[in-house]
């Protein structure tokens, strides 16, 4: 029987939700997106995890649950605004030489 952890992501030194976080469970492909209030549920088999809560200009938090057979752990996470220096994009484009032909058509 598997347990749950809830829990909100709010901004750090407030109660503001952070709606679209993503609360990954470290080493495993599961994971959570917050909703609009900030919420996440998940739902994992008995043992002790390493969540990390995460979003594009936010530092990135952890914390370690254990969860319990049919029990139900809250984690709340906040997280603190930061700057995000994203690196360069190149745009490439390429048209192609292949010769082309107009047929006329009536309307």
């Amino acid at each position: 029987q598997s347990g749950v952890v809830t829990g909100r992501v709010t901004e750090a030194g407030g109660t503001n939700p952070v709606a679209g976080a993503t609360v990954a469970v470290t080493g495993q492909p599961r994971g959570a997106i917050t909703t609009s209030d900030g919420s996440y549920r998940l739902s994992l088999a008995p043992g002790q995890y390493e969540l990390t809560a995460r979003l594009l200009g936010f530092q990135s938090a952890k914390a370690t649950v254990t969860v319990t057979a049919g029990g139900t752990v809250t984690q709340n996470f906040s997280l603190q605004r930061s700057a995000s220096v994203l690196g360069a994009v190149d745009v490439v484009g390429t048209r192609s030489t292949a010769e082309r032909s107009v047929t006329s058509a009536p309307v």
